[in-house]
């Protein structure tokens, strides 16, 4: 729903340089306020014009860091260690990366690549009361990827296709206080994503300009597990509260494309398309409900002929728990067209407009999410097996400017404008009140919100730059309206969502700086400005709510040569306390933070 994000790894070519046969690179950084290294080394060698190998190690060390001294956060003892340094910030990671990648024949060519990241942290608070202690998390994930591009003599031809395997494994030691004592409990998260895509580009000649088809099919599935020792107190299974809220299960989704082009003279450029998304989400979990039952009061004292009581015991009311099992088998699918019309008006400007309708199915976590907050009587949340996909319309107007020359010989300026206003129908949110009639009990759950959740916004971004000195921003402006009300098993219910992620309505960021020595030298600095995160409806949860700040932030580099950099940075100048946006109340961002960083390459 909220657009797509394109990188790729590293390739021989970043790191081999000119008619050398192997290339390396070395990063180190150090800093205040925690942060302590981060570092990497990469290198590349060519075995032969049609193979080579990369790989590289780097490693991150983040200690606990202080808040900034200015501002109006406000922190408790759970959080800090009473100088303003939050508990349970820091971080260590190391991460590998291997990669192979050549050419079969001369328009055959593949890249096998692996990504490992292994990383260590915790959380919890500082004071062990009841919710207190620390818990460790130990988080590795795994990436292989393989390539392949075929791309004959033949204007017919032109392909791609991807397989990969994703594995991501969290291993938790909880640590809580229960009936009076300390005890640990191990917990196991697990996410395997298998995919593959295949993709052809044809291009044809005609009387209009050039004809690009590209089309294709692509595949994944998502199977999530999770699992925890029994923890039975009373006849309740205490573990739900751990995996409950991340539940196992397994989504499918295959999708089938065509997209055409046109482009006329260059000055016009037309493309079209039409995408077809299928799901098929299924899994198994429980929730439980309650049931109280009163006793009478008994007699503990007769008279000698038993008709009549001399003492009387109290009666009382006992209440037992019962789990629901929920089994979800889920399916769907949507036809998603989308068109763009550019024009290049003259050599610099190119005015567009883009439709495109968009379609995401829930997550297994969203559908299935039970249990309650660890330790509790799991009766809090239960799932949700009538949760639809959400489906959306986005309209986009914009325009591309690139600008050579403007007041010097070599100057250069590019700007981009695109305004947009986007419809979703069943946005997916979390809500309060879900009655389930198995159990006669209400619940929070996920929901679809009842209507069309609207989104406008405007974005804005500009770079200008002499040589000498260069100055960009931008600026990003949203505003959306969420229904108050909310669907469930085809009932509408007249209540607001108990949390809503709301991103400030306005974001700016200035950067500009300047170049000396040759341009070796280099002097910047940066100015952000976020506005208030406010809550769609009068009272949110607080931690979804966050108040405006201005950072400034100042760097500097210089180039000793081709092959060697120094680069410095102070983050934070004002030594402002704020949370960012979309935040967490008790996680404030870093203070004033100093880093200094060497790259060297050979």
């Amino acid at each position: 729903m909220g657009g797509s994000v394109n990188f790729r790894t590293l390739v021989a070519d970043d790191l081999i340089e000119g008619e050398k046969d192997w290339g390396l690179e070395v990063n180190s950084t150090v800093g205040s306020n925690g942060f302590n290294f981060d570092g990497s080394v990469v290198g590349a060698v060519r075995l032969s014009e049609d193979f080579s190998l990369l790989g590289g190690v780097s490693h991150k060390n983040i200690g606990a860091y202080k808040i900034g001294k200015n501002g109006d956060v406000e922190l408790t003892g759970e959080v800090t260690d009473g100088d303003d340094t939050l508990v349970f910030t820091g971080q260590e990671s190391t991460n590998t990366f291997f990669k192979a990648e050549g050419n079969f024949t001369d328009d055959l060519n593949f890249s096998l690549s692996w990504l490992r990241n292994d990383s260590q942290s915790s959380q919890g608070a500082a004071e062990n009361t009841g919710a207190g202690g620390e818990d460790i998390q130990d988080v590795v994930n795994n990436t292989l990827t393989a390539g392949f591009e075929w791309d004959p003599d033949s204007e017919l031809i032109d392909l791609k296709a991807r397989f990969w395997y994703n594995h991501t494994q969290n291993d938790e030691m909880r640590n809580r206080v229960y009936n009076g004592e300390d005890w640990t409990l191990p917990v196991e998260y697990r996410l395997a994503t298998y995919g593959a895509s295949i993709e052809n580009t044809s291009r044809f000649n005609t009387a209009t300009g050039l004809l690009s088809l590209n089309y294709g099919v692509e595949a994944f599935q998502d199977d999530g597990q999770s699992s925890t020792p029994f923890m039975v107190q009373d006849g309740i299974d205490y573990s739900l509260t751990y995996t409950g809220t991340n539940p196992a299960g397994r989504r499918d989704m295959i999708s089938g494309f065509a997209n055409a082009t046109l482009e006329h003279d260059d000055w016009l450029m037309v493309s079209g398309g039409l995408r077809y998304d299928y799901y098929h989400l299924r899994g198994s979990t429980s929730f439980y409900g309650s049931q109280t039952t009163t006793t009478p009061r008994v007699c503990l004292q007769w008279n000698a002929a038993g008709t009549i009581c001399r003492r009387w015991g109290p009666g009382g009311t006992v209440t037992t728990y019962y789990p629901v099992e929920t089994d979800i088998d889920r399916s769907g699918g949507a036809f998603l067209p989308t068109a763009m019309i550019a024009v290049k008006a003259t050599d610099w400007l190119q005015p567009f407009a883009k439709y495109s309708r968009s379609y995401r199915p829930p997550t297994a976590m969203e559908s299935l999410f039970s249990g309650a907050h660890p330790n509790t009587t799991p009766i809090q949340y239960a799932p949700n097996p009538f949760l639809e996909p959400e489906s959306g319309n986005t309209y986009e107007l914009g325009a591309n400017i690139s600008l050579d020359g403007v007041f010097s010989g070599d100057d250069t300026l590019r700007m981009k404008a695109v305004a947009f206003y986007r419809e979703i129908d069943d946005y997916i949110s979390f809500g309060t009140n879900v009655y389930r009639p198995e159990t006669a009990m209400d619940y929070d759950s996920f929901v679809n919100l009842d209507g069309t959740t609207s989104m406008k916004g405007l974005e804005l971004e500009a770079n200008y730059d002499a040589g000498s000195y260069y100055v960009g921003g931008s600026f990003t402006w949203l505003d959306a309206e969420f229904p108050t009300a909310y669907s469930y098993n085809g009932q509408s219910f007249d209540a607001a969502p108990a949390a809503l992620f709301v991103p400030p309505k306005t974001r700016f960021t200035v950067n500009a700086g300047a170049r000396f020595l040759e341009e070796k030298l280099t002097v910047g600095a940066r100015v952000t400005h976020v506005g208030d995160s406010e809550p769609a409806y009068g009272q949110l949860a607080g931690n979804y709510k966050t108040d405006k700040y201005t950072l400034l932030d100042l760097y500097g580099s210089y180039t000793f040569n081709e092959t060697t950099t120094l680069r410095v940075a102070v983050n934070n100048v004002a030594d402002i306390a704020y949370v960012p946006a979309l935040g967490y109340r008790t996680l404030p961002a870093p203070g004033r933070t100093a880093t200094l960083s060497l790259n060297v390459k050979f």
